[in-house]
């Protein structure tokens, strides 16, 4: 069975609400192979509680684990985290570098984000001009998803 599909067929099972035993077995597999969609999900799992016990701790080490992996997701939940202080200690700067490589690797909330601190000055300098052009290709991509 190849990496992916582990971390696809653990995805499938919880959808239809399947064994929590085989999925969290599936995905720690997964995991220990160092599939990024896998350690993200088994670090949400360890902050909600959800199949594991709570435990924030290992939970943020997993996330930050999947982002270092470029999975997207974890990368912007870790700048969400970072901001608010949730999980872990607020650090603004620590914030705008995973909404930013969220953003690089594709993630549009985080390309929003980056747009917001830049505006504000939330983790780096404020910049209008970045802002302004950065605003703009979210505006195209908008624009383009409408039709």
């Amino acid at each position: 069975m190849e990496l992916t599909d582990k971390t696809e067929i653990a995805r499938k099972l919880e959808q239809e609400g399947g064994d929590s035993e085989e999925i969290l077995s599936l995905l720690l597999e997964a995991a220990n192979l160092g599939d990024a969609e896998a350690i993200y999900a088994i670090g949400t799992f360890y902050l909600h509680g959800k199949y594991l016990d709570k435990d924030v701790s290992k939970g943020v080490r997993f996330i930050a684990r999947a982002a270092k992996k470029n999975w997207a997701a974890a990368a912007f939940d870790l700048g969400v985290a970072y901001e608010t202080g949730d999980f872990v200690e607020k650090d603004l700067s620590e914030a705008f570098q995973n909404y930013l490589r969220a953003m690089m690797l594709g993630d549009l909330s985080g390309a929003e984000e980056v747009c917001r601190c830049l505006y504000y000055g939330i983790g780096t300098a404020k910049n209008q001009e970045l802002y302004d052009d950065l605003n703009g290709v979210l505006e195209a991509i908008r624009h383009r998803e409408d039709k």
